[in-house]
């Protein structure tokens, strides 16, 4: 299958053979800043360049997403420069809601820059709470619940990492949520991601690096921006040593924060 990079004047698009379609807004957010999020990556059906899940650069040659975005692949031709998928690998136990997660390996190398560049992950098994701060969902989907459009200017919204017990109380989402998944949001909603910014990076500062790492996927959530029902992210620290294990290029990013070669 075959993965398109588009280079705009804000952000780079990687528009791949994809996807079952979803419907992603981040509601309550604003309008992002050129190069702000230079890993946030942008996947998107064929001919009609519809956006349908977030990812994220996190080397050279990899991406990391939600499993569920992917299933049925279409070949997507353009006048842009074409790249091949060489690699989709799904977690081998991801099924339904856990274990959402996924790797893509491009052909050909990314070429980093001042709008492009990887993100930072965390090490294996390192804490969510307390650890991180300055929280935010990013994404090119839809802005409201029921809106028809996704949004033509990266969004971002500042959101806060929720505690695993607070959202595993049974008002909440009860038995729903393991210790594979991270909860951010806000308790009385207004502020989310949903369903279509699926892949999509929950980035926070480390508090003692000030650096940003990835600390979820857009996973899941029962409706959009509703009371005690924030989104809920696959929580990356956990799955560092299985993307280490896939993945045969070492990090760009390692865990101090040093980008190389850029």
């Amino acid at each position: 299958y075959l993965l398109l990079l588009l280079l705009s004047n804000t952000h780079l698009e990687l528009i791949a053979v994809v996807v079952r379609a979803s419907y992603s807004r981040i509601v309550g957010g604003k309008d992002a800043i050129t190069g702000a999020w230079p890993w946030q990556v942008s996947l998107q059906l064929g001919r009609s360049h519809q956006h349908v899940c977030g990812a994220s650069i996190i080397s050279d040659w990899w991406l990391i997403s939600a499993a569920h975005c992917f299933g049925t692949y279409k070949y997507v031709h353009s006048w842009t420069v074409v790249r091949d998928i060489d690699a989709l690998i799904i977690h081998e136990n991801y099924s339904n809601i856990n274990n959402d997660v996924a790797l893509l390996r491009v052909d050909k190398a990314i070429e980093f820059g001042e709008n492009i560049r990887p993100v930072c992950l965390p090490s294996q098994g390192e804490a969510v709470e307390n650890t991180w701060k300055g929280c935010h969902v990013t994404g090119w989907g839809r802005m409201e619940k029921g809106g028809r459009t996704s949004a033509h200017i990266l969004q971002e919204a500042a959101v806060n990492i929720i505690p695993t017990a607070t959202c595993q109380q049974p008002d909440w989402y009860g038995r729903l949520v393991n210790e594979n998944m991270v909860c951010a949001g806000f308790a009385g909603g207004g502020i989310d991601a949903c369903q279509g910014d699926s892949g999509g990076p929950l980035s926070c500062r480390h508090k003692h690096t000030e650096r940003f790492y990835l600390v979820g996927l857009v996973s899941w959530g029962q409706g959009c921006a509703e009371r005690f029902r924030p989104g809920v992210y696959t929580r990356t620290s956990n799955y560092i040593n299985w993307i280490n294990k896939k993945t045969s290029n070492p990090r760009v990013c390692d865990g101090a924060g040093l980008i190389a070669g850029v």
